[in-house]
C-alpha cells in the first residue's frame, strides 16, 4: 500500500511542495540490500539505513534513485543538474550557502 492515499496527498499539497510518499515492505520478502541492488546501476542511487537503538525506535531503510536535483561542489565550483539540465558556476559564499539557497524554495510537509 502506498501512503498517503491520494485524497490525503492532495490536502497535504496545499500546505507544501514536498510530500513524502512511501510504501512499506515486509522484511521476509526483500532486504534493504536486495532492494538497493535493483537500482544501484542508476546514477546517484543510494541506500540510507537507520540503526536500532532501543525497543521504541524502529529500523528504517531509504532507497532512492533518479534524483530531480543533483548538487556537486569542487572547491568553489558548483555543479547543479536539475531535470537533466546542467549549470556550473563559482560561489563566493561557499557550497553550503548554495545548498541553503536551493533548499529555501522547498516547503516540506
Amino acid at each position: 500500500m502506498i501512503t498517503p492515499p491520494l485524497a490525503e496527498f492532495l490536502q497535504l499539497a496545499k500546505q507544501g511542495n514536498v510530500i513524502p510518499v512511501f510504501a512499506e515492505f515486509l522484511g521476509d520478502c526483500e532486504t534493504p540490500i536486495s532492494a538497493f541492488q535493483k537500482f544501484n546501476r542508476c546514477p546517484y542511487s543510494f541506500l540510507f539505513e537507520s540503526t536500532e537503538k532501543n525497543d521504541v525506535s524502529g529500523r528504517f531503510s531509504f532507497v532512492g534513485f533518479d534524483p530531480r536535483l543533483v548538487i556537486e561542489s569542487y572547491g568553489s565550483e558548483i555543479r547543479i543538474v536539475r531535470n537533466g539540465i546542467e549549470e556550473r558556476f563559482c560561489t563566493t559564499s561557499g557550497p553550503l550557502d548554495e545548498v541553503r539557497k536551493l533548499m529555501a524554495r522547498y516547503r516540506f510537509v
